[in-house]
């Protein structure tokens, strides 16, 4: 009995044929999502206005967040990015690139190939250096473009995206990756195989991460000074003794504006017990603006609004070190890719982030991102029970101005890209809970009667 042509061609063909789609599945999810959001703009606009609007896009400072230029700019990046890795894939640049630095390891360190390690930190430096290169037209098109301050996230990481906050919350696959190179790097320093000890490793440093990060990451004291007693004072706690919240003092946090801690926030480990309030919060709003953040952040605080998030992006980060592991220990992948005989695992991971990583880390996004979306529209509504519907929306356009000021976003589009619903969202959200409120309002009235 003879075998299909497709089942008996050859392992290689098969492997990149099954990447090559996952690549390209993957960048018409992120065109059908940018054209949603196109769409949406030109819907109610003449073709005269539609060309105003996207002239007027590449001039002003709010239009790029959610104007024309954005999805444009997102569904053609993310088009350029699958056809690079395409490229790669077609070309055996990854196998090509050990290649060269196992000759440099030969060759100038006298080291034999059996010894890899060597070959590993510089395979790794290259990746990284090649990663970074790439960046830059991406990088100069935000900065100049869109007005992100592209240039100096290049070169300097806020400690709000930094690789150890993303890792706390698994919400970055480039973050993941970074940790199972560095274990990787660390179990070869050692000598050690990648086995189940490897998972046992990644499992209790995880376990560890979680339960430290948050004890680490509050806010020292050193930056923190009580706020002086008064009605502003008075207000804050009045609030926290009607939502039930046991708050024991409230802060003023002299913080860097890329810090990770929000403008009203509940601190304390490991149950909230303090307030603290930005000193730059104290200029940018007023007392009334305040008040109101902090009853959505009584809301938080009563439906658990990063609970989901973190269990999902734990579930995730756990789904990803198994699949990496697998992934890097298949000797056919390496035959696949053009590695003749050798089995580099630093090889290995690369392949997953080129290949695997993009469409699952998209999909995992997704719910995470709709996790989110929906908690912060409860969150929203528990500030309305306490009666800061109007000062939570003028506090919420003072907070994100560029945002409100972009207009409407499509609801798939915002939780495909976005981490938190838009201002226009949040506004229509609350707007519409006002009216119900009229209705029940008014129908319980004409039952009185």
């Amino acid at each position: 009995m003879e075998l299909p042509k497709e089942w008996s061609s050859p392992l290689e063909t098969r492997w990149k044929i099954t990447t090559i789609f996952l690549t390209f599945a993957h960048a018409m999810l992120d065109v059908y999502m940018s054209r949603r959001q196109l769409n949406l703009l030109k819907r109610d606009l003449s073709p005269s206005d539609v060309v105003i609007k996207r002239r007027n896009a590449r001039i002003t400072e709010g239009n790029p967040h959610n104007g024309f230029v954005k999805p444009t700019y997102q569904f053609t990046a993310g088009t350029l990015r699958e056809c690079l890795v395409i490229l790669i894939v077609i070309f055996d640049i990854i196998p090509q690139l050990w290649s060269l630095v196992a000759k440099i390891q030969v060759k100038h360190f006298e080291i034999p190939i059996e010894d890899d390690l060597p070959a590993s930190y510089m395979f790794v430096c290259c990746c990284y250096t090649l990663w970074k290169l790439i960046q830059i037209p991406d990088v100069l098109y935000r900065h100049f473009i869109l007005r992100e301050n592209g240039i100096r996230s290049w070169f300097i990481t806020p400690a709000r995206d930094s690789i150890f906050h993303k890792i706390a919350r698994g919400q970055s696959m480039t973050s993941l990756i970074f940790f199972i190179t560095f274990g990787v790097l660390l179990f070869k320093m050692l000598d050690k195989k990648i086995n189940q000890n490897f998972v046992v490793f990644a499992g209790v440093f995880q376990v560890f991460f979680v339960i430290f990060y948050p004890i680490f990451s509050q806010p020292g004291f050193k930056s923190m000074k009580v706020m002086e007693d008064g009605e502003f004072r008075s207000k804050l706690e009045d609030l926290a003794a009607v939502a039930g919240f046991s708050m024991k003092e409230i802060y003023v946090l002299n913080a860097r504006h890329d810090a990770i801690y929000a403008d009203v926030q509940m601190n304390g480990w490991p149950r909230k017990t303090y307030l603290t309030v930005r000193q730059d919060a104290l200029e940018k709003y007023t007392t009334t603006d305040i008040v109101a953040l902090f009853a959505q952040e009584l809301g938080s605080w009563k439906y658990y609004n990063n609970l989901g998030v973190f269990c999902i992006g734990q579930q995730f980060f756990n789904y990803s070190i198994c699949s990496i592991i697998l992934f890097m220990e298949e000797k056919s992948i390496y035959q696949a890719f053009g590695f003749k005989g050798q089995q580099p695992l630093v090889a290995g991971i690369a392949l997953y982030a080129i290949i695997i990583a993009p469409p699952l880390s998209a999909i995992f996004r997704l719910l995470i991102n709709q996790t989110a979306h929906r908690t912060q529209f409860l969150v929203d509504k528990r500030a309305m029970e306490l009666g800061y519907l109007f000062d939570l929306g003028i506090a919420l356009c003072k907070a994100n101005i560029p945002l409100a000021e972009a207009g409407e976003r499509d609801w798939l589009y915002s939780m495909y890209y976005y981490p938190k619903p838009s201002v226009s969202q949040r506004l229509g959200a609350l707007e519409k809970l006002e009216m119900d409120a009229e209705v029940a309002e008014k129908a319980e009235g004409a039952i009185k009667l």
